[in-house]
């Protein structure tokens, strides 16, 4: 028993006559869904190809932003190394000076006391 010809309504009253027993080897039921599905179809098509360009133009801005941000970030993580260290080397280095500079504050203090004693003391012999 022969298989029926394929006809699908046009959308205007018509009939598409495939010349064939199934469409591109589905059966008769099938091509019908899916040809009356067909707009839909188009119109998801052409959403997922823009959204498929935004996404690629977009995501490839996103992804040079999201780089320069990582190697800034890594940038100043280094800076920040960096002046931890010269720091550190400043405050090794300065405390010694530190040191030096307060002894030498000292002894200028007592030389200056020891200065001032003598004054009175002459002070004390010349106002006689």
């Amino acid at each position: 028993m022969a298989r029926p010809r394929s006809k699908i309504p046009d959308g205007n009253g018509g009939l598409i006559d495939f010349g064939r027993d199934d469409v591109f080897g589905l059966s008769p039921d099938i091509a019908k869904a899916l040809i009356s599905q067909a707009g839909g179809l188009l119109i998801a098509l052409v959403i997922l190809v823009g959204l498929y360009r935004l996404a690629h133009k977009f995501g490839e801005a996103f992804l040079k932003a999201q780089r320069a941000q990582a190697e800034a970030l890594g940038k100043q993580a280094q800076s920040m190394t960096d002046l931890h260290c010269t720091l550190s080397d400043y405050f090794k280095r300065d405390n010694t000076e530190h040191r030096e500079i307060l002894i030498l504050q000292k002894l200028t203090v007592e030389k200056l006391q020891n200065m001032g004693e003598r004054l009175q003391g002459m002070e004390g012999k010349i106002g006689r």
